[in-house]
């Protein structure tokens, strides 16, 4: 008996280190892809570009595991941009502040911090300008900052200061898949699709530890490219769904002056079949870059490393924004 219950435990523990392995590899081709686009584009990121000691990578592996068991999610633990108001020092602030939501274009990615849309935005209206993007995610990770975490938003970030005019999120066609399987970065919130009063909700559930891991990931990617069938029709209508809560979130939870906050999408990208008038009919405002703007945002003069937006690209489209606005 005894030698059998050594045999199983030893068992597990191969079985352990074979998992750990398997997560080492997976973070491993991750970290150098990144490693490869930014070397593509000779941008250097808080030196990240520099070559890691085995040391240095143990520990950074580990600090991104920790960030990634943490349901929660922080401001400024998940590399959200700081409140740029450098510039604003001295000036009286007459206008209320905006808050800009989104994945890597919103955060901007590869940019230095006087050529993201957050600086140039507060830089053009005067405003405090809150940068809330997170590479990678989606608008399931929007959601949860607008109503899991809104408490933890409104503390740590707004400081209970709630006179928010407008709250800006950055659409790009991908946003869409990302809700169907989370492979970048983690995106942790889970929420299940539940019928009350005849009307289709999102009720959060609790992402358990192995929805969180690199292999997990992996093997969702797998099915979403060999086993999805969902048609881009009922893809954009689950992604109206998660935008229709996210707006009810804002007006329940943020005024100015006695009045509802406005949403805005900010449509970066899109694809033919993306109906914006279903989300019209709500009050939410659609402003489309190509259309509304008059850029031509697909212009090679616009895009960095995976089409990202280069300074060019919201040095043209925040003055075009903010007359659009009336900001």
């Amino acid at each position: 008996m005894k030698k059998r219950l050594n045999c199983i435990i030893i068992n597990l523990i191969v079985v352990f280190l074979i998992i750990i392995l398997c997560e080492c590899c997976l973070f491993t081709k991750e970290y150098f892809r990144l490693f490869d686009e930014i070397n593509k584009q000779s941008i250097s990121l808080n030196k990240t570009t520099n070559p890691l000691s085995l040391k240095q990578y143990i520990k950074k592996f580990c600090k991104t595991y920790r960030e990634i068991l943490n349901t929660e999610i922080k401001i400024n633990k998940n590399f959200f941009r700081p409140l740029p108001s450098s510039y604003l020092q001295n000036k009286i602030q007459k206008k209320n502040p905006i808050i800009l939501v989104g994945c890597s274009y919103t955060y901007g990615l590869a940019l230095s911090e006087n050529e993201t849309f957050s600086y140039l935005l507060s830089k053009y209206t005067g405003r405090d300008v809150y940068n809330l993007g997170i590479g990678g995610r989606s608008p399931r990770t929007i959601l949860y900052l607008m109503r899991e975490n809104f408490n933890y938003t409104k503390t740590n970030l707004l400081k209970n200061n709630l006179n928010i005019e407008y709250i800006i999120y950055t659409y790009i066609p991908d946003h869409k898949r990302r809700l169907y399987v989370n492979l970048i970065c983690n995106d942790i919130p889970c929420y299940k699709t539940i019928k009350k009063d005849n009307n289709k909700h999102l009720k959060f559930v609790n992402c358990n530890s192995l929805k969180k891991t690199y292999i997990y990931r992996n093997i969702m990617e797998l099915v979403y490219r060999y086993k999805m069938h969902n048609t881009p029709k009922e893809m954009f209508d689950i992604f109206t769904l998660y935008i229709k809560e996210i707006h009810r979130e804002i007006q329940s939870n943020f005024h100015f002056n006695n009045k509802k906050t406005k949403f805005v999408i900010l449509v970066y990208d899109e694809e033919a079949i993306d109906d914006w008038n279903i989300l019209k009919r709500d009050d939410i405002i659609v402003i489309r870059i190509k259309e509304d703007l008059n850029i031509n945002i697909s212009d090679k003069k616009y895009k960095l490393l995976d089409n990202h937006p280069n300074a060019k690209a919201w040095q043209d489209i925040v003055p075009a924004l903010v007359k659009k606005l009336d900001l």
